[in-house]
């Protein structure tokens, strides 16, 4: 069964100190919001020291979901979480990182996202691009002048 938008996948399989992302707002104020990056720092129970301030919980909450070519309804408690190793060019913006890798080899498909991926990092020694061959190390910049203004 292909996975419906904006629901985890059914199984999620978790490391201490594995980044993820976010796919709820829960918490404006603690800064649990959609698409923030976090890394588990502990998977456990709620049988620990919940006085730790530098601890929060994501709990598990409900997503509901249609299949594809079906009458009914799936709910699902999962944790809102996924693994966020690679991210999409627009689910990087605002962000600082320590390391970028690109893959070119296909051409961003909107205008903006190849120079929005590329200043995410402080120096661009911290930037890997990938290309197809030697002689695709170029990008095209398309723009259509009949849509501007």
């Amino acid at each position: 069964m292909q996975r419906a938008n904006g629901v985890p996948c059914h199984e999620l399989k978790l490391k201490e100190d594995c980044v993820s992302t976010i796919m709820r707002n829960l918490s404006i104020e603690k800064g649990l919001v959609k698409n923030a990056r976090v890394i588990v720092s502990l998977v456990k129970g709620l049988n620990h020291n919940q006085a730790d301030t530098n601890w929060l919980l994501i709990p598990r909450i409900f997503f509901d979901f249609t299949p594809s070519l079906v009458p009914w309804t799936i709910e699902r408690r999962q944790f809102p979480l996924r693994l966020a190793y690679a991210v999409t060019y627009n689910s990087c913006q605002g962000l600082t990182l320590d390391c970028v890798a690109l893959d070119v080899r296909v051409n961003p498909f909107a205008h903006g996202q190849l120079y929005t991926a590329l200043t995410r990092v402080r120096r661009r020694e911290h930037c890997i691009v990938f290309v197809g061959k030697k002689e695709d190390m170029k990008v095209k910049n398309i723009v259509y002048k009949s849509l501007l203004l």
